[in-house]
């Protein structure tokens, strides 16, 4: 405190130093330029990225490889035309019935037989005026090689020793089986599809061997190794007999 002539005057320290204030606001704080949940995100984006890459690498493999299996178990052998579910071939060399017939099986395949009309016209549109042997001979009425009857069409007979059946691009004709012609063969892609396990089919000797509609088995011959195997089975290569008491694969068709 100073007395000055004309009054009281009172001095008081001043400091220069900012003073601390007590706030109690929540501080922010200062957050990293990648959050941690960021980071995290884009390591799962990355390797969900990687994983989507993996499978269609995947499915492009396994869609080459089915084409490929596919190429191999549903193509015809060569010189055979496929149609469906067949391959046909067309000989153009001639021979007489019984021949054709040994050349067909030779070739894991038999006379063309017709299963609907749908299929003789099919085929009937590939030929022309020359006569082709088929699986068809006449045995007490004229029946197809696994036994069953003559039903879709009629056939043209000139003579009773005319005893095997051909076809031309009009109709089906008797003939003598001794007659050189060109001959089709028909073969059936289910063999293509099979390897060397063997599956059971409806095929059982009894008194000779028969499918179960009971016709008798006459488009190939069976592999039977005892007097006990009764059951037909069949793999790539053949027909076998087996036991019945066999484990085995089997095969079903059913009829469209």
């Amino acid at each position: 405190m100073e007395i000055m002539d004309n009054g009281i005057y009172f001095t008081f320290p001043l400091s220069t130093e900012p003073q601390t204030q007590n706030d109690c606001r929540p501080q922010q704080k200062v957050s990293p330029r990648f959050p941690l949940s960021h980071r995290v995100a884009i390591v799962l984006g990355v390797l969900n990225i990687i994983f989507v890459c993996l499978l269609l690498v995947q499915w492009i493999h396994c869609r080459g490889s089915s084409r490929a299996s596919c190429a191999n178990c549903c193509s015809c052998p060569d010189l055979f035309m496929k149609n469906g579910n067949y391959c046909y071939y067309f000989s153009l060399e001639k021979k007489d019935w019984n021949a054709s017939l040994e050349f067909c099986l030779d070739k894991d395949s038999h006379l063309l037989e017709f299963t609907d009309r749908w299929e003789m016209s099919l085929l009937l549109r590939f030929l022309k005026n020359d006569f082709y042997w088929i699986g068809l001979r006449n045995k007490s009425g004229w029946r197809w090689e696994d036994g069953s009857p003559l039903k879709i069409s009629s056939i043209v007979s000139n003579s009773l020793i005319q005893k095997c059946g051909a076809i031309n691009q009009h109709h089906l004709q008797a003939a003598s089986c001794e007659a050189l012609l060109p001959w089709i063969c028909k073969k059936s892609l289910l063999l293509r599809f099979l390897k060397n396990d063997f599956y059971w089919i409806g095929l059982r000797n009894k008194s000779g061997w028969r499918w179960e509609d009971g016709s008798p088995l006459k488009i190939s011959s069976i592999v039977s190794n005892s007097l006990i195997q009764k059951c037909g089975a069949i793999n790539q290569h053949h027909l076998q007999a087996a036991s019945c008491e066999a484990l085995l694969p089997w095969i079903c068709k059913k009829e469209t």
